[in-house]
């Protein structure tokens, strides 16, 4: 970090070599380009991983050696089409980048955000969502788990549950960015390809452990 602006377009990610290896993790960035040279990453940490246990031990002031930004899952100008941004765990994560920057520039595009667990605890961001909510007031917010406590007052289901039910009754087709499992991302993609959506409005990028 050089003390440069922080370049890059929402929804992209950085790869982060390993301390002491010649290993190498993506991870995504959080946040909006910057003139600070700011880059945020939310990590899950992961008993035995190379990375993870590196930040055991990480002080503040190491320096890491990053390469990026990388991937294509960005943000698309197709007029005035609805944006709705689907995530599941982690995927979440450049959602909210992608989020922030339509924040940040002021558009007021239709949008929609699902953003899936199991458990309750599960969920992280939430303050963040509401901010952003503040600063984007066009912005629906759905939250899915699908193994919900009794008391959970959002959505009872998966992603794939939340956006069937709600894809059925479409006057106008929406772009679709999904980030997350393998497992997600194909739920996603049949579903939309069943109900007529074509390719084109289809943005995508899997999430794998490591």
């Amino acid at each position: 970090e050089q003390g440069g602006a922080a370049e890059f377009e929402a929804g992209q990610f950085m790869e982060i070599q390993v301390p002491g290896s010649d290993a190498r993790r993506a991870y995504s960035l959080a946040n909006n380009t910057n003139w600070n040279g700011d880059l945020e990453f939310f990590i899950t940490l992961r008993p035995g991983g190379a990375f993870s246990t590196y930040l055991e031990s990480a002080l503040v002031g190491d320096r890491l050696n990053i390469r990026g930004p990388l991937g294509t899952c960005t943000l698309r100008e197709n007029g005035l089409r609805p944006r709705w941004f689907i995530g599941g765990g982690t995927g979440l994560v450049p959602l909210l980048s992608m989020l922030r920057r339509m924040a940040d520039w002021g558009e007021m595009l239709p949008a929609r955000l699902y953003f899936g667990a199991r458990y309750e605890d599960e969920l992280f961001c939430q303050e963040e969502i509401r901010q952003i909510q503040e600063k984007l007031p066009q912005l629906q917010v759905k939250i899915c788990l699908s193994r919900p406590g009794n008391h959970w007052m959002d959505y009872r289901g998966s992603v794939v549950d939340a956006l069937r039910d709600d894809l059925g009754s479409l006057a106008a087709l929406p772009d679709l960015y999904v980030c997350g499992s393998t497992r997600l991302v194909q739920g996603v993609t049949e579903l939309a390809l069943n109900q007529g959506l074509p390719d084109s409005c289809l943005q995508f990028e899997r999430f794998l452990s490591a």
